[in-house]
């Protein structure tokens, strides 16, 4: 009887883990149809612990096997993730981006490099001081928005919008180049940035 009732229960939780809840994120499978991002629901999720409610999954779709897991902010939970996260990919489908929110105003963004056996994630410039520098600044206020926009070759051109210098508004164009060295480990190159202009979003 004893057997019997633990391999329920171990029956029980291997169904719950294939039925993980998960949903495609907007823009999520590669052109290709090779890959997916999924965000997935944290299992046994409890609020008044300091985890997040949701993570992405980078992940194979010939059998749904999962390369790369980034953990979610936890700003927002899962549902109301589910209507703000998008992902972008190049046309090789070699290389994805997406953005995740972390407050109201301030969102974050991943690049990672995808192959059929794993995936990467690549460091990302910072393209944010740059751009604060041009208008003799140190940091913003508190908007700080980059918006993949589209991938030209392995090129991703990124709008970034900013607020500084009293809650001035900017907005620049930043180019940045995901490049895959034969003999080395897969890197994302600043390569380029327009002079922030005001008062535009």
């Amino acid at each position: 009887m004893t057997t019997f009732r633990a391999f329920v229960l171990i029956f029980s939780a291997l169904t719950t883990i294939a039925h993980a809840e998960d949903f495609l994120v907007r823009g999520g499978r590669s052109a290709d149809g090779l890959y997916e991002v999924r965000l997935v629901r944290t299992p046994n999720y409890d609020s008044n612990t300091d985890g997040t409610e949701y993570r992405f999954q980078i992940c194979r779709t010939s059998d749904n096997k999962s390369l790369y897991t980034v953990s979610g902010s936890g700003f927002r939970g899962y549902s109301a993730a589910q209507g703000y996260c998008e992902a972008l990919w190049s046309p090789s489908g070699g290389f994805v981006a997406f953005t995740d929110r972390y407050t109201k105003h301030t969102n974050k963004i991943y690049v990672l490099s995808v192959t059929p056996e794993e995936a990467t994630q690549l460091e990302i410039p910072n393209y944010v001081d740059n751009a604060l520098g041009r208008v003799n600044a140190t940091g913003f206020d508190f908007a700080c928005v980059s918006t993949p926009k589209k991938w030209h070759d392995n090129h991703l051109c990124v709008t970034l919008y900013f607020t500084a210098n009293g809650r001035h508004s900017y907005t620049s164009n930043v180019t940045l180049h995901a490049v895959r060295p034969e003999h080395s480990f897969p890197v994302l190159v600043f390569e380029a940035i327009t002079d922030p202009k005001e008062g535009e979003e």
